[in-house]
């Protein structure tokens, strides 16, 4: 506990140096050097948020080498042993490739950045769909969402710009429509989506989440057996929601609060394993229930300050603290990430905002929001 505390410190000061150095860096007055630079680190730095797709690529690279086998589905135990990590860091290399998206559309968009941005685009496809990752596809229709909205209301529209966009629309369209039936063919889980969600919440007359050895799990309305992730993630977030309300001060346990209180709450839950007592499967109410809300808003609020004072700002930066703001939120509530490093990587991302719109700074007026 202490030794994680530690690494989000570190965590903290270096994004916080980061992000005060890059909001100062952008918002200066340069010249051609300068702005060349700029691109440069800017650059880098997106790599860097990629970084983990690109690994998750080479790796699929040489599985094939090694099995001479071209097709590898659910494959993420190899080189991470768990989805989160293709889920968040594609979620936010995800975002970073829409805003430079965006910005080379209201520039100058050339035949190079184009490739460069579908490259980074099959990238995170390649891993949300390779790791069958159900959330991971969820969470990228945020950014995809915002970029559509903003684009939009700032694009300057004419009869040829609006066919060429249609056109490509059309492409992308099927392109991710074949992904996304193929997905959906892969995953039967969301056919009754809802129905399992409906019934998952529902935790006082249904208790197969408290114990799947020991309660069978219900039946939709179909006579289906419901999805056993989809029902448990479901029931414990409102099982989650309700300890929250009565440990507003939270457990202690950054991971493993839920499984601590679940149990006293209703003493048929899972019993524990050795030091694992069990989570919820969301970040943010895992986070909550071993800080407390006190602990939670020490953290959202400071986060919320940045995405305001980036709110009239159109700097890349700036961009990125505005949409990565709600993308962070959905992807930590709907994902397991309440542990190890994503505590320290989301102690990495809010003072990083924090640096990026801590300095005052000019508002850009040759971009929209």
């Amino acid at each position: 506990m202490a030794g994680l505390w530690i690494r989000a410190f570190l965590a903290a000061v270096m994004a916080l140096g980061l992000g005060l150095v890059m909001g100062k860096s952008e918002s200066s007055e340069g010249g051609a050097n300068s702005k060349f630079c700029m691109d440069w680190f800017n650059n880098l730095l997106i790599v860097g948020f990629g970084g983990t797709t690109i690994i998750y690529f080479i790796r699929y690279l040489y599985e094939i080498y090694q099995t001479k086998v071209w097709l590898h589905f659910n494959f993420y135990m190899a080189p991470y042993a768990g989805k989160p990590p293709v889920v968040i860091f594609g979620a936010i290399f995800f975002t970073l490739i829409l805003i430079r998206l965006k910005r080379s559309l209201l520039r100058y968009l050339t035949w190079n950045s184009i490739a460069i941005l579908a490259i980074g685009v099959f990238l995170v496809i390649f891993s949300e769909y390779f790791s069958n990752t159900k959330n991971g596809m969820a969470i990228l229709l945020a950014p995809l969402a915002i970029f559509l909205a903003s684009f939009i209301f700032s694009y300057s529209w004419n009869f040829k710009k609006f066919i060429i966009t249609l056109i490509i629309s059309v492409i992308v369209s099927l392109a991710g429509g074949y992904v996304a039936k193929k997905h959906v063919e892969a995953n039967k889980a969301w056919s009754f989506l809802l129905e399992d969600i409906k019934i998952g919440i529902d935790i006082d007359n249904f208790h197969s989440w408290k114990n799947g050895d020991v309660y069978p799990f219900p039946k939709n309305s179909q006579g289906i057996v419901v999805n056993g992730s989809t029902y448990e993630r479901s029931a414990w977030a409102v099982a989650a929601l309700r300890l929250i309300k009565e440990n507003p001060l939270g457990y202690g346990l950054i991971h493993h609060s839920f499984g601590a209180l679940a149990i006293k709450e209703w003493p048929d839950f899972y019993p524990p394993i050795g030091r694992f007592r069990g989570a919820s499967h969301s970040g943010l109410l895992d986070f909550t229930l071993g800080v407390g809300i006190p602990g939670l808003l020490l953290v959202l609020i400071p986060f919320g300050v940045a995405f305001y004072r980036a709110s009239n700002q159109a700097y890349f930066w700036m961009q990125f603290v505005r949409w990565i703001f709600p993308v962070i939120l959905i992807a930590y509530l709907i994902t397991e990430v309440s542990s190890n490093h994503f505590i320290e990587l989301l102690f990495f991302i809010v003072p990083f905002c924090i640096g990026l719109t801590l300095m005052p700074i000019k508002t850009e007026q040759s971009v929209s929001k």
